[in-house]
């Protein structure tokens, strides 16, 4: 019975699956006209990893990034093929 006295520290309304566009960037197929979400990228791992003409690979699939947007925290990509 000892440990129900800690549950009172537990914060139940914080969860790691909130959306928060600062916390990541939407990655965004426009390949052939279209604007589809395949991915999301952490704001830290992004600053590395997306830039423009950089290769971005999702599920096998080369994509090439177009634009950068960072103010939106959007990333938009080409199919490479």
């Amino acid at each position: 019975m000892a440990y129900l006295m800690y549950i009172s520290f537990i914060r139940f309304d914080y969860s790691i699956f909130n959306y928060n566009n600062t916390l990541c960037f939407v990655i965004i197929d426009v390949t052939g006209g279209k604007n589809v979400v395949i991915g999301e990228m952490d704001r830290p791992s992004a600053k590395e990893l997306i830039f423009e003409n950089a290769v971005y690979i999702h599920r096998g699939r080369q994509y090439m990034v177009e634009l950068l947007d960072i103010e939106n925290s959007k990333c938009f990509v080409r199919d490479s093929r």
